[in-house]
């Protein structure tokens, strides 16, 4: 390791979503078929706030009567999330704010795509979740991703409309853990 590669900048990070079930794809190919970016350009069509992946714990502290310090920690919940503002105001990148809803294609004329804002009494379409970047704190032009097998959109849709600005969809996937993989997996390429 010639330099400090654990000091590293991710540059751009691109999201995919897939269908729940679909495996932890290699870290030093492509993404399979099933897997479908966010946003048609990937991070090129990313707000520079960036994408955020907050690992949050509620933790239940117990204290003794003779004590000052804490004397047990139990934890009560993790949370993982993931928060993007997605800048593609196509039909195709909003169906990821609305529930994975169906675009419909009408031939018109005029022609013209549609997608239903009621989400209703439906329940969260699940996806699962890729977050992948070409760069590894063990090694330079390594891969890094994390994988995520159950998600949901659970952000507020707020589409911010201002002049000579690109459209920004405010995305915030939660994660859902599952029977057998938890949240999923990190992965650093080494070699």
């Amino acid at each position: 390791m010639p330099a400090p590669l654990e000091i590293f900048a991710t540059g751009a990070i691109d999201l995919f979503l897939a269908v729940t079930g679909t495996a932890d794809p290699v870290i030093n190919a492509a993404p399979p078929g099933a897997w479908v970016k966010v946003g048609v350009a990937g991070a090129q069509d990313y707000g520079e706030d960036g994408v955020r992946i907050t690992k949050g714990t509620t933790n239940n502290e117990v204290f003794a009567l003779g004590s000052y310090g804490v004397r047990k920690v139990f934890r009560d919940r993790e949370t993982l999330k993931i928060a993007l503002t997605l800048m593609d105001a196509t039909l195709e990148a909003l169906r990821d704010a609305f529930n994975q809803t169906a675009v419909t294609t009408i031939a018109g004329p005029p022609a013209e795509k549609t997608i239903p804002l009621l989400e209703s009494q439906a329940n969260p379409t699940f996806r699962a979740l890729l977050a992948r970047m070409s760069n590894s704190p063990y090694m330079d032009g390594g891969g890094f991703q994390f994988w995520i097998p159950l998600v949901y959109q659970t952000g507020t849709v707020e589409l911010v409309f201002r002049k000579n600005e690109p459209v920004g969809i405010a995305l915030e996937f939660t994660a859902i853990a599952d029977a057998v993989s938890g949240f999923g997996k990190i992965h650093a390429q080494t070699a």
